[in-house]
């Protein structure tokens, strides 16, 4: 697609000024150093600006072109035919084109140094490397990616089939056992749904993905209840940002277990969760002051968990933590007995 072309800002070297007669452009390239350059859509590459260096010199005998790129004080530019060529500024080798390099797709110039694609898809870069800009890693362009797997459920653990599981662009659905696999996952930050969000619980799984993973499950909400409870000292003042956690065991599979919420205690050393499935959980509590977890009831690890049952339109309250400071001191975990209110939380 070619167009009229529009320049404006600094223009003390003539850079933003678009010859009259210069017509269709079909790609423009602006430098750091006070020159640009265009191609039209005929081919003919036009440069303006400051040149004293020789950037904007174009070579008389370089015929049409199909790409330019613009470097500090130096050019380069890929001929129709696939030929690159550049010219200008060279205190680092950057406008030495290596002779072997056959033809090009793109081309790339920055202050010191030049990087090109060739027509065969590898990368080559030269000029200056004084923090290892012109060195190519190996496998530049490769994307790394894993596989997640996981299942989806109902509260009572029969597989649903036809879920759709969504993570960084790649989609999955659900078999008819309830199991998915979503391949070619890029790896880093992910966010995992099922979708819709609204009818699955926990809504979302956020984490960092750098190899295979399995038992990324979630669960279809039907019947919601809550839970709460308080954080304190042995002073009984409140403890903040004490991290909860709340895990489902999932129905079927007692060694399967799915985190549903997690929030930090607030100022009064509370917290609560709300639009949880019904069923079992085992509630964590870790204490960032004493680097010390327990879960609720004075367990000490999550085999010893008693259990905290959630129940339909009710908040299973009072499931509280007490931890003793200081550092040197056990951390106690102290449940004072669950309470069921009514308090419905569907909707």
């Amino acid at each position: 697609m070619a167009g009229a072309l529009y320049c404006w800002g600094h223009n003390w070297y003539g850079q933003t000024d678009v010859p009259d007669a210069l017509g269709a452009v079909s790609q423009v390239s602006a430098g750091r150093e006070d020159h640009t350059c265009a191609v039209t859509a005929g081919g003919t590459l036009h440069c303006r600006g400051r040149s004293v260096e020789g950037q904007t010199d174009v070579p008389s005998d370089l015929g049409a072109v199909s790409q330019v790129s613009v470097g500090g004080r130096h050019t380069c530019a890929i001929t129709a035919g696939g030929a690159l060529h550049c010219w200008g500024n060279n205190p680092s080798g950057e406008t030495d084109v290596p002779d072997a390099l056959g033809t090009v797709s793109q081309v790339s110039a920055s202050f010191f140094h030049t990087c090109a694609l060739t027509e065969g898809g590898a990368l080559h870069c030269w000029g200056g490397n004084a923090s290892g800009e012109a060195t190519i890693p190996r496998n530049p362009l490769a994307i790394q990616t894993a596989t997640i797997r996981g299942r989806v459920t109902d509260a009572a653990g029969a597989g649903l089939a036809g879920v759709t599981l969504a993570a960084r662009g790649e989609m999955a659905t659900t078999d008819a056992t309830g199991s998915y696999t979503l391949t070619n996952v890029p790896q880093g930050s992910v966010t995992l749904v099922a979708l819709p969000t609204q009818r699955f619980a926990p809504p979302q799984q956020e984490f960092v993905l750098t190899h295979d993973v399995a038992a990324k499950d979630f669960v279809l909400v039907s019947e919601l209840g809550a839970l709460a409870g308080q954080v304190r000292n042995e002073t009984g003042a409140a403890l903040r940002g004490v991290r909860v956690q709340a895990q489902l065991r999932l129905a079927g599979d007692e060694d399967r277990w799915l985190t549903m919420a997690s929030a930090l205690s607030d100022a009064e050393g509370r917290y609560s969760f709300s639009r949880l499935p019904v069923g079992s959980y085992r509630v964590s509590f870790f204490d960032p002051a004493t680097h010390r977890s327990q879960f609720y009831n004075r367990r000490a690890s999550a085999a010893q968990a008693d259990l905290v049952a959630v129940v339909k339109d009710a908040t299973t309250n009072n499931i509280d933590a007490l931890f003793q400071r200081p550092l040197d001191s056990l951390a106690l975990i102290n449940g004072h007995g669950a309470s069921v209110s009514n308090n419905p939380t569907n909707g």
